[in-house]
């Protein structure tokens, strides 16, 4: 039996970069009372995406909570959303073909 790699920590700086170096726009994000709002512009519909979720939800998921539990409403593509910035489009274009 052979050992595994270790894998490397998580950057979310590093991942964001190299998003950015390919071309993906990163999210911006407004707060207005207990509401965050992330936007951007979709690179496959060139349409404003957004999602407003709840400021506490938001901080809970950031400060360790799983995304499933802060955003238990949310869909699968509005979570990725929040977590890579990458809209349900943009998903569908890069994983066209493939099965899950």
């Amino acid at each position: 039996m052979t050992d595994l790699p270790k894998l490397a920590k998580f950057n979310l700086k590093n991942f964001w970069m190299r998003r950015k170096a390919a071309g993906f726009e990163l999210p911006t994000s407004s707060i207005d009372g207990d509401q965050i709002t992330l936007s951007k512009v979709c690179t496959v519909t060139n349409t404003l995406y957004s999602i407003t979720v709840p400021l506490k939800n938001y901080n809970a998921w950031k400060d360790g909570e799983y995304i499933q539990r802060a955003f238990s409403t949310l869909s699968p593509g509005d979570r990725e959303f929040v977590k890579s910035g990458t809209t349900p489009a943009e998903w569908d274009k890069m994983f066209k073909g493939s099965e899950e």
